[in-house]
């Protein structure tokens, strides 16, 4: 349960409390002096006796519309960047702040660091989630450790996050995500990370950012406060991570902990087997010890992300034995190479978003994998930019040589991995390729058909980026199965 002062609140925002005729730069009433509040919330309708709310202006509302419901539910205080009726003010306190959203930021920051918890940041261009699940499982065998639920990764999902910490925790895991630059840097200013771990960097976002030499900049930023006592942990083996120097530009010499299959990795990874949906295995190479790792989950560069992870424990005392034993309990966030058997079908789900490298690798657990007969539903890759085009032919160039695959795609960008799989397709001898490709731009059409064009028993991969509600597919051959 947060517990948190007025003056706490005020000094953590830089805010200032309000009452009815006046704005006070100090808490003078004995009152008020005594009141703390047990939730932070930027949502009304989750308000409860003794919280405080927090309104957030978004695109689409002003949160300060549902500031005298959050008070009628029983919220005992509540922030603003406005005055407001006075009527508020009669059974709750209210503190006047320059930005509600940066208060809501700033006061995380405050109670993260006043918890004392181990504090680690995960960012990267795919495999976020996927690394904090793992964190999470392996961190779990030795601390009392809270992870981000969900995706609640952005300025808002984060705090909330920190706030949602038992009162018993000793280690947080917090994803962090962004789709433009500087955020984040402000993510990082909130959580101050010991240790930041970035997985990759790919193709998500260049919409916004230009290049993937931007990208990088931007996931750079979660060292924006290192020093000498932080460690970044990362995946060597990407082409622009592996370019870190031991010291960066602004000769901060804080330090790298390198994993891949480079023999000049701090953790080598070596000897990948994958089984398809069946789970991958490893060997990882450390400090003249060497453990067998068998994953239950599938695609390859889980391997990558579990070295992460192992790596991040190590910097806390332990030892690759007992992350193997966390890793044997590992639960993975929905919709991310999740596997769903309903009878009928057994079904991928991968549903939840999608990169060119995302996709490359879904459809290389789907070939990896024992079936009689395999389907790929896939739906536009979002946020690509002026290349997008060619990022979803290179996909269906791709997916071409898949042995006796059923290619399905969905959406106006996909037209584009239906021209590359079937023209890459004539190339191929008969034996090696894709049994056959359908495009569908009426998403009610696609529902009506799908089960009549997948047969009964089929392995079946759904993917897509978020936007395409892919999941809607999933829900039908869910459905079907039962």
């Amino acid at each position: 349960m947060v517990k948190l002062s007025v003056e706490e609140i005020l000094k953590s925002c830089g805010g200032r409390l309000l009452e009815s005729d006046r704005v006070c730069n100090d808490v003078e009433d004995e009152d008020i002096k005594g009141i703390s509040i047990n939730k932070v919330s930027t949502d009304s309708r989750d308000i409860s006796e003794g919280a405080l709310f927090i309104p957030i202006v978004g695109e689409r509302f002003d949160g300060h519309d549902f500031i005298k419901q959050a008070v009628r539910s029983g919220a005992r205080g509540f922030l603003t960047d406005r005055r407001i009726s006075d009527s508020c003010l009669e059974k709750s306190f209210g503190i006047l702040v320059d930005d509600t959203t940066e208060a809501l930021q700033d006061l995380a920051a405050y109670y993260l660091k006043r918890s004392g918890v181990i504090s680690i940041g995960v960012t990267g261009s795919t495999g976020k989630t996927t690394t904090k699940d793992m964190l999470h499982a392996i961190f779990s065998t030795k601390y009392k450790t809270h992870k981000t639920l969900g995706n609640f990764n952005n300025h808002i999902g984060l705090p909330i996050t920190i706030f949602n910490m038992p009162d018993d925790s000793e280690a947080i895991i917090l994803e962090m995500g962004m789709d433009k630059k500087g955020e984040i840097h402000r993510l990082a200013k909130t959580v101050h990370p010991e240790i930041a771990v970035i997985t990759n960097i790919g193709d998500s976002h260049i919409e916004n950012l230009g290049s993937r030499e931007n990208i990088f900049k931007a996931k750079m930023e979660i060292v924006d406060f290192f020093d000498s006592k932080n460690s970044l942990i990362i995946f060597s083996d990407d082409d622009w991570l592996g370019k870190i120097p031991q010291k960066d530009e602004k000769n901060k010499e804080y330090e790298i902990i390198r994993c891949g299959k480079r023999e000049d990795s701090d953790y080598i990874i070596s000897d990948i087997k994958d089984r398809g949906i069946d789970g991958v295995s490893m060997d990882i190479y450390h400090d003249e010890n060497r453990v067998h790792f068998d994953l239950k989950v599938p695609a390859v560069h889980n391997c990558y992300n579990a070295a992460l992870a192992v790596a991040a424990a190590g910097k806390y005392g332990i030892c690759m034995k007992d992350a193997k034993c966390g890793l044997s309990n590992l639960k993975l966030t929905d919709k991310r190479l999740t596997v769903k058997d309903t009878g009928r079908y057994r079904i991928i789900d991968d549903s939840y978003n999608a990169s060119p490298s995302s996709v490359k690798s879904a459809l290389e657990v789907l070939a990896n994998s024992y079936a009689k007969n395999k389907a790929a539903i896939l739906g536009d890759m979002l946020e690509l930019g002026k290349d997008s085009a060619g990022y979803h032919k290179e996909i269906g160039e791709y997916a071409a040589n898949i042995k006796d695959l059923l290619l399905i795609t969905i959406g106006d960008e996909s037209k584009e991995i239906y021209e590359g799989a079937t023209q890459k397709s004539r190339e191929i001898s008969n034996n090696e390729k894709i049994k056959r490709a359908e495009h569908f731009n009426d998403r009610e059409e696609l529902k009506r058909r799908l089960p009549e064009i997948i047969e009964e028993g089929s392995l079946v991969l759904v993917k897509g980026s978020n936007g395409m509600k892919m999941y809607e597919f999933i829900d039908v051959l869910i459905g079907e199965g039962q």
